[in-house]
């Protein structure tokens, strides 16, 4: 394994963490506004 491989391969995990981290606070978000109109 090159290091260039490596730091591309880590910044796409970081990516996809970082969208899936979004996704889930979007989640809670509309959890939080759902709960509250109820």
């Amino acid at each position: 394994m090159s290091p260039m491989s490596t730091t591309v391969g880590g910044s796409v995990i970081i990516k996809q963490s970082l969208m899936t981290s979004k996704l889930l606070i979007l989640d809670i978000e509309q959890y939080k506004f759902t709960f509250w109109l109820m």
